[in-house]
């Protein structure tokens, strides 16, 4: 005889799988199941972030943040000398030297690269505070006019 399993009172039932699930899981529309301790679901590496893999998500955050600014940092030592070697003795270098050939070589890893690892490096300040407050991502960050989910 097989005796069948009560949910705690502190349980809640899916809307949409219709299971029992303990405190602190949500239903992922993109994966179509229930997580516990749901954080996120990860476009990027499209896989839901949880407990499991919530601290490893903020180390690659926090790495490829770092490596973008590194890139920057390079970029911006290389755009130098490359201005720096063009320009004429006694001449501001960035006169004669910034043509299209700078804009299209420099560009990116003066511009994209950093303002993407900036971007990373805050995204990764958020998953911190919330992992710090015991909080999920999706209930901190909800659509306006749209309760967090539970």
């Amino acid at each position: 005889m097989q005796v069948a399993r009560r949910p705690l009172p502190s349980w809640s039932a899916c809307e949409v799988c219709h299971i029992h699930r303990p405190p602190g899981s949500h239903h992922c529309r993109t994966c179509d199941v229930c997580t516990r301790d749901f954080d996120h679901h990860c476009g990027a590496l499209g896989t839901c972030i949880a407990s499991g893999n919530r601290k490893i998500f903020i180390l690659l955050l926090a790495a490829s943040a770092v490596a973008n600014l590194v890139i920057g940092g390079v970029s911006g030592l290389a755009a130098w000398q490359w201005v720096t070697r063009r320009a004429p003795a006694g001449t501001f270098p960035l006169g004669p030297a910034l043509s299209w050939q700078f804009v299209a070589t420099f560009f990116p890893g003066l511009v994209i690269f950093p303002a993407v690892g900036l971007c990373m490096l805050g995204f990764c300040g958020i998953q911190l505070l919330c992992l710090a407050q015991g909080r999920a991502m999706h209930t901190v960050v909800a659509a306006p006019g749209k309760r967090p989910a539970e």
